[in-house]
């Protein structure tokens, strides 16, 4: 009985490591996940930022052109 003991004692340290394995694969994969949602906020802030330029020249071009339709 004390050799089934072993067996299954051995068999469970196998399935230990094998999951500790497993768990580790996972939470690599999780921070790179993270690491990529923070690159993509990052990109997503920029573009915003150059798209509210874009809207800025946008208008004052706009100004620009009303004004001189006004007064030309």
């Amino acid at each position: 009985m004390f050799d089934v003991l072993l067996v299954d004692n051995s068999e469970f340290h196998k399935s230990m490591r094998a999951s500790d394995t497993i768990l580790k694969r996972h939470t690599s994969r999780l921070e790179e996940m993270e690491d990529a949602i923070a690159r993509c906020e990052e990109k997503s802030m920029e573009c915003i930022r150059e798209l509210r330029i874009i809207k800025v020249v946008f208008v004052c071009c706009f100004a620009m052109v009303f004004m001189y339709l006004t007064y030309a």
